[in-house]
């Protein structure tokens, strides 16, 4: 495994947000984006953390713990996030819960690059060891956007679009039989709320090459859905 150095104000971020892990019944995990940019030594302000136990309350006790501003994401979901002052741009920490085995959990998730997890305070310690069910470091190491299973398009739509635009901002190559699961699904694209489609559309488009984004969208089967008129 690679292992790439972060930034001492990330390193300092995750010092101070580690004592979360001794709240009451609470494990925590750091997951998805924070974990596959990290394994590539990509920048990254955003931060992903899978907790187990009262997410609210722990994240609203991570705000404490990095002097941040606590921000209700989704209150139905239990999604809370932390917002720290950064020398250029705020970091934004996402906490999520999990429930029961943390590795069920990421074979949940939509890509297999997005399906690692590191024990946040096994990783602040120096003890790194990665929670890879699916096979994200692999993939990464030969250059692979792979579906974690096939309904993952299926439980939600909006990952059609992500897939397109993670692959252009990573530099993936969507392996053939995702591709042919997109293909099959394109159809759902038309039940993901338009704010979301208009979201990923303008990301893809602010990428290089956005050209031959926007054919690949077309060959897909996206594009027709989510622009008819055309």
């Amino acid at each position: 495994m690679l292992v790439f150095e972060i930034s001492h104000d990330l390193m300092g971020i995750l010092t101070r947000l580690s004592p979360v892990c001794t709240f009451p019944e609470c494990k925590a995990y750091l997951v998805g984006g924070f974990v596959r940019d990290w394994l590539v030594g990509r920048d990254t302000s955003d931060l992903d953390v899978a907790v187990s136990g009262d997410v609210l309350a722990i994240a609203q006790e991570a705000a404490e713990l990095v002097d941040g501003r606590y921000v209700m994401l989704d209150e139905e979901n239990k999604v809370g996030r932390v917002v720290v002052a950064g020398e250029t741009e705020p970091w934004h920490i996402d906490i999520t819960s999990y429930a029961g085995d943390i590795g069920r959990d990421l074979l949940r998730r939509d890509f297999t690059v997005n399906a690692m997890g590191l024990d946040l305070a096994a990783f602040v310690s120096g003890e790194v060891s990665l929670l890879d069910p699916s096979g994200g470091e692999e993939d990464l190491k030969k250059g692979l956007l792979r579906q974690v299973s096939d309904r993952v398009f299926e439980s939600d739509p909006s990952r059609l679009m992500r897939a397109v635009r993670l692959s252009r901002e990573l530099n993936l190559e969507i392996e053939p039989i995702t591709e042919d699961t997109i293909r099959l699904n394109s159809k759902l694209v038309e039940t993901v709320p338009i704010e979301k489609i208009r979201e990923e559309l303008l990301k893809v488009l602010a990428l290089p090459f956005a050209g031959n984004s926007v054919r690949y969208l077309d060959d897909l089967g996206l594009l027709c859905r989510i622009i008819p008129e055309i």
